[in-house]
């Protein structure tokens, strides 16, 4: 019997058209034979909207709300309603396509747990820590993984005179340049490097417009990034290899011999399975990354200790920077949804799309089973025993 899915995506969020991306990569590749699909799109303003042209990529470029349902759901109740209590679906689990705040942050996390949903992303506790970069931080530090010294502060203690002094003798003690980002936001979106007293005041107005919280950690000036993603639940969990991302400028040059080569493949780059994901994704990458072997197993075996400390779910991709002067591997951050569900990672593993989100579905249904038989309500005698309110 095919299973209701619900594929969540758009947002109140910064983040909100890179989760349409995300949402119609996903669609492109389930399998119609195994799932009914209800895409369901959350507008800029929180709203919760359904249609069937939602599975057009161009509809959702310009979206007509016309066309569309308000829906929402209830708690203890796993069906998806519209107008006064009609029900479009029961849903049988939710494909998360979110990125950033009032998504991959825990608050729809939440909302599906009280409905009693199944969903494909990180745990509520998992999906939180993995958005805020200060607790992340904190987090990681608990752990005893190497992470770069920061500092953190709230706008209110920022502008203040006394807390401002504060701050910018620590950020001198931690050393120039240092990298300012808002605390709940990812794609990069205000993060601004700062190489003086005078650049980390600018980076900090800029980073207070997107959040009241703000962290400032050093910069490393010779660097690799590697990023490594892990596939699973409590049950079990898998890493991928290691990716190193490449700016263009890296890109072209380090690998122009191989534009040169592959100029005249266009049709093999674009028309493969990857073409309606964008094929321009495997130009921007190093796959597998070109790092020392006991490096990359070293990477991917704490990216499983930290899924497993996370409680997280589904897939995530782990960040880490390795500062070439010494090779030390520092941890930067964790996506509990990554872009594109880093399908590319695991297809190179030999997982491809459509066998990603089956998985990412059995974890979903399997974490939601486990959560049946535990006990959340204890019958006692005390309100019995209660001789009345007053104190």
């Amino acid at each position: 019997m095919k299973k209701n899915l619900l594929i969540i995506f758009g947002g109140k969020s910064c983040e909100h058209d890179i989760s349409i991306i995300t949402a119609h990569q996903a669609m492109d590749f389930v399998d119609e034979n195994k799932y009914n699909v209800f895409p369901v799109f959350i507008d800029i303003n929180g709203l919760f909207l359904y249609g069937s042209k939602l599975r057009s990529f161009e509809f959702c470029k310009s979206i007509d709300y016309s066309q569309l349902e308000k829906v929402y759901f209830k708690p203890a109740d796993q069906n998806m309603y519209y107008k006064k209590n009609k029900v479009i679906c029961n849903a049988d689990v939710a494909l998360l396509c979110m990125h950033g705040l009032n998504g991959e942050d825990g608050t729809l996390q939440g909302m599906l747990e009280m409905s009693g949903i199944a969903y494909t992303s990180s745990s509520v506790l998992g999906s939180a820590l993995g958005m805020d970069k200060i607790a992340m931080k904190m987090f990681f530090g608990g752990l005893g993984l190497s992470i770069l010294p920061y500092l953190w502060t709230y706008k209110e203690e920022y502008y203040n005179i006394l807390g401002n002094k504060r701050f910018f003798d620590k950020a001198k003690e931690i050393g120039y340049p240092l990298i300012v980002k808002p605390s709940n936001l990812g794609s990069s979106i205000g993060i601004t490097r700062a190489s003086d007293e005078e650049g980390l005041k600018a980076a900090m107005d800029i980073a207070f417009k997107f959040d009241h919280r703000v962290v400032v950690e050093r910069a490393l000036t010779d660097f690799v990034e590697v990023n490594c993603s892990v596939l699973g639940s409590s049950l079990e969990q898998q890493a991928s290899v290691c990716e190193r991302p490449l700016s263009w400028q890296t890109f072209l040059t380090e690998h122009i011999a191989e534009i040169e080569r592959t100029f005249l493949s266009f049709e093999e780059k674009y028309l493969t399975k990857g073409a309606k994901i964008g094929g321009m994704d495997n130009l921007k990458r190093q796959l597998p990354a070109d790092i020392p072997k006991e490096q990359s197993t070293a990477i991917q075996k704490q990216s499983l200790e930290v899924f497993r400390a996370l409680n997280c779910k589904g897939v995530v991709r782990i960040d880490y920077i390795i500062d070439n002067t010494d090779q030390k591997v520092y941890i930067n951050e964790i996506n509990t949804i990554p872009g594109s569900l880093s399908y590319y990672l695991w297809d190179y593993c030999g997982i491809d799309f459509f066998d990603l989100i089956d998985k990412l579905v059995e974890h979903a249904l399997y974490e939601a089973e486990q959560k049946r038989y535990l006990k959340y309500a204890y019958i006692s005698n005390v309100l019995n025993g209660a001789g009345g309110t007053k104190v």
